[in-house]
């Protein structure tokens, strides 16, 4: 299990606050990543995400400044820590950001989704409820695989439609066919995994 430190970005991108949505896609696009993080008098208030900027955007202009959409972590957690460390923080405080700070300083944010991604195979026999005379010490067994990697954006309009014909099949078993404007409307994030470990249960 790798730490916090070694998932956060080298060099993340910085806007200040009062930064447009419509700046910060196109540095997202122009910098390859699918968050910046927004600082205030030089110190770091809040993280921005792409699905922060799709959700705020939808049926507005992009005209409105980052630091009204932005993420501002209430909670910290320090650089040397583990990755379970912080993903009992998130369970235990329901938080969905969580500041890093090194030597005092706040150096980074991360989310649940940058550092965890769990498959459960669904067929009975990896998904077993196990019974005991107390419904307390009931448990469940299964087995989950967890992803560590980084995200891109798809800008390439076949690679898009490729991408996209794979994961609705994924889901419905059903082959689709994409308009180009229907795909112009998309975005796609491609992650490159780095890392992959997996646990049992039960």
């Amino acid at each position: 299990m790798s730490k916090i430190s070694h998932i956060l970005l080298k060099n993340p991108v910085v806007v200040p606050t009062g930064t447009k949505l419509s700046e910060a896609v196109q540095l997202m696009k122009k910098n390859n990543v699918a968050s910046l993080l927004v600082s205030r008098n030089d110190r770091l208030a809040g993280i921005v995400s792409v699905v922060d900027i799709m959700c705020s955007i939808e049926g507005r202009e992009q005209d409105i400044a980052v630091d009204k959409v932005m993420h501002s972590p209430e909670f910290t957690i320090d650089s040397d820590k583990w990755l379970t460390d912080a993903l009992e923080m998130f369970r235990c405080y329901n938080a969905t950001h969580i500041a890093v700070v090194e030597n005092g300083e706040t150096i980074g944010i991360i989310r649940a989704e940058d550092i965890l991604h769990t498959y459960r195979f669904k067929n009975e026999e990896n998904g077993e409820l196990i019974k005991s005379g107390n419904p307390c010490d009931w448990d469940v067994r299964y087995y989950s695989v967890i992803g560590f990697g980084k995200a891109f954006f798809i800008e390439d309009i076949e690679e898009k439609a490729k991408a996209l014909k794979i994961i609705t099949e994924h889901y419905s078993g059903n082959s689709f066919e994409f308009q180009k404007n229907s795909i112009d409307k998309v975005i796609v994030i491609r992650v490159e995994i780095e890392g992959i470990t997996g646990k049992k249960s039960g």
